[in-house]
């Protein structure tokens, strides 16, 4: 079973991520002019009541999307010189509403109403001016990341292109759109936001180091601009109070991602989330309904719900809480293997709390979240009792742990991975699940596999 499991994961990356192979002579972009304005940090939002996100999905808006999909856009003939120049050009109706569709769900950082502007105003966005280059950086960064989602034959189907040659092109965009807003000194919340949609794009779809290495600057510029803190030594709108803890709990969801995927110790201490957390959503009253996330139109500035991000929240508390690297923390005092698994067993509890109204049989983001659960559980099961790091044998109280139960639960893990991968209602989210390779699991099957004598494993 273990071997067939085995071919089933290794087919279905393969037929699906069309990973790029490393771009050796990509570095990181220079520093560009100073184009930057420390005054010129996000706009205030209006608020808006939840009624006003509801749009009919007979908007007059979906006419205007589906006549502007095609429209002087071809994204095979880019110039990076001179296309970064028209935003237009870079950010079109249609690669924004595969964004809204297939990463706003999970990563919510930014005002999704406010976008079409970008489209629809020719570059601008809340408070900037057209020609800023920062709003232009984030068209950039929106148009690759949407890019990074797609399938090779999507991107075939509707852009007659590649997805290789669409990700160099959006990728190279991005990078002179970052450095002429100065990214590497800037002060300005949308460059970060930019920055960081650019490490997932990296990271979705290119398994060298470039993400793992620039992230440590990502999390630098937060750090400065006190994202870490939920009071900043300066007023901040609701909106942005919002928009910052978000980012910060994915730079952070992004430093457990190359903790795991590196094998690395993390860089962001345990707690590194207490100071920043969410709200209950009924107080907020600028949350734009999940299911109508792909039916905005141009008006208030509206943020979609951030139930993923509070369900990844528990799952980073729980691993960081079970990591060893450090060499402290709650499950170094005598290393108690119940202890461990209680870890586990509590993130389960509470993801499911999160999710007691969500509705996986109607919405493909709630099936997707039940999914994420389900496999996330398993794998801090798994961590519990084998962790990533080699700790000698003496530390852990192993008495309710086998060779048997090592292999079972990394059977569990990569089946329940295995399943989410085969099933059709993913492809929106598919992107999501290649941040994320389960090397640890295969290892400790591996190890286990020939010693068990377990045949129905």
């Amino acid at each position: 079973m273990l071997e067939s499991l085995i071919h089933s994961l290794l087919n279905s990356r393969a037929e699906s991520s069309s990973l790029l192979a490393d771009l050796e002579g990509s570095t990181l972009p220079s520093i560009g002019s100073n184009s930057g304005d420390a005054n010129s940090l996000i706009g205030s939002g209006t608020g808006t009541s939840l009624n006003r996100a509801k749009q009919q999905e007979d908007s007059p808006y979906d006419d205007f999307i589906n006549q502007s999909v095609t429209n002087n856009y071809d994204p095979a003939t880019f110039d990076a010189a001179s296309d970064i120049d028209d935003t237009l050009n870079v950010l079109s109706p249609q690669l924004l509403q595969i964004y809204l569709v297939q990463v706003n769900p999970i990563f919510p950082i930014l005002p999704s109403s406010s976008l079409w502007s970008l489209v629809t105003q020719r570059g601008r966005y809340l408070t900037y001016a057209a020609d800023h280059p920062v709003p232009r950086a984030l068209a950039c960064a929106i148009s690759y990341m949407a890019i990074t989602t797609l399938s090779n034959d999507r991107c075939s189907r509707e852009f007659n292109t590649s997805h290789d040659v669409l990700l160099d092109k959006h990728q190279s965009l991005t990078q002179l759109a970052l450095e002429q807003a100065d990214y590497i000194n800037t002060n300005d919340l949308t460059v970060l936001q930019a920055f960081v949609l650019f490490l997932i794009s990296i990271q979705a779809h290119d398994r060298s180091r470039k993400a793992w290495t620039m992230l440590s600057l990502a999390l630098r510029i937060a750090q400065s601009l006190f994202l870490d803190k939920a009071d900043p030594p300066f007023m901040v709108s609701s909106l942005e109070r919002q928009m910052r803890g978000r980012l910060w709990h994915i730079i952070s969801l992004l430093d457990v991602q190359a903790s795991f995927d590196r094998g690395s110790a993390p860089m962001l201490h345990a707690d590194c989330l207490h100071s920043q957390v969410f709200p209950a959503t009924d107080f907020l009253n600028f949350f734009t309904p999940l299911e109508d996330h792909a039916s905005l139109s141009p008006g208030p500035t509206l943020l979609t719900d951030p139930i993923f991000i509070m369900v990844i929240a528990e799952a980073q508390h729980a691993f960081r809480s079970l990591d060893l690297s450090g060499g402290t923390g709650p499950c170094m005092v005598g290393i108690d293997m119940h202890f461990r698994l209680q870890v586990a067993a509590d993130f389960q509890q509470k993801s499911q709390g999160i999710l007691k109204d969500c509705q996986p049989q109607k919405i493909p983001l709630h099936w997707f979240l039940e999914k994420i659960v389900n496999v996330t559980h398993a794998f801090l099961q798994l961590v519990a009792i084998q962790p990533m790091q080699g700790i000698p044998n003496y530390l852990f109280s192993r008495d309710i742990v086998s060779q048997s139960m090592s292999l079972s639960l990394a059977v569990q893990f990569l089946q329940s991975l295995n399943e989410l991968h085969q099933d059709p209602r993913i492809e929106p989210f598919r992107w999501y699940a290649r941040l994320f390779v389960p090397w640890h699991a295969f290892s400790v099957a591996m190890d286990y596999v020939f010693p068990c004598s377990d045949a129905s494993l």
